[in-house]
């Protein structure tokens, strides 16, 4: 099934102006930073250290990639989109060697990484784009190229900005595929996997909430 997020990043001018317009005035600095703590809390929790290999996948403009890698990890980066990928390589330039690159265009339902490549993958900002036949296939082929966790970034359609954002968005027409927890327990348990943890940006407030799945 196809869906709206797989082409909506494909124009240079929308990638270029990505970053800001959603993470440069105060509130989006803010969740900027919180998102990414987040991650890096999450890894930590599980015990996945630096310099273990991580997949980032969607990249999107490498924000995580480049978090990740000053932090010590080992990143690769994957998008659907080659302008995606494009932006990220060119942004991350300075962590790799010459002629390297740290991303690549991969779609997350059919990735042509080799099992168990990756201490962990995470999934930032994907899943509320994602209808949940096509979710249940992403994390499959993330639990196929992960040796032990997957870090997944879930949309709480309970939550207050869950809430009062979906009739918004339905008017706008833009595509959103928030969880309940009920929703997402049972979407892992169908791919087998176990939860460790659930860590929220803003509990009951934001939407997001990073979920600890073990393979």
């Amino acid at each position: 099934m196809e869906y709206q997020a797989k082409t909506a990043y494909q124009q240079k001018q929308v990638v270029n102006q990505y970053d800001q317009r959603r993470f440069q005035n105060l509130k989006g600095k803010i969740t900027n930073w919180m998102e990414l703590r987040l991650i890096g809390r999450a890894l930590k929790y599980v015990n996945i250290l630096p310099p273990a290999r991580i997949l980032d996948i969607p990249c999107g403009t490498g924000r995580l990639s480049e978090y990740l890698l000053q932090k010590g990890y080992s990143v690769e980066g994957a998008d659907i989109s080659p302008e995606m990928v494009r932006y990220t390589n060119q942004r991350l330039k300075g962590y790799v060697s010459r002629n390297a690159d740290i991303a690549r265009v991969e779609n997350a339902e059919e990735l042509s990484f080799p099992d168990a490549t990756f201490a962990a993958a995470v999934s930032l900002r994907l899943f509320g784009h994602t209808p949940p036949e096509n979710r249940l296939r992403v994390i499959n082929e993330l639990k196929r190229v992960s040796q032990s966790y997957l870090i997944l970034v879930y949309y709480d359609r309970n939550s207050l900005v869950g809430m009062t954002r979906q009739a918004g968005r339905r008017k706008r027409g833009i595509s959103w595929h928030p969880v309940s927890a009920a929703e997402i327990d049972g979407e892992l348990k169908r791919a087998e996997l176990e939860i460790i943890n659930v860590f929220h940006l803003l509990r009951g407030l934001s939407e997001t909430k990073v979920v600890v799945a073990r393979i």
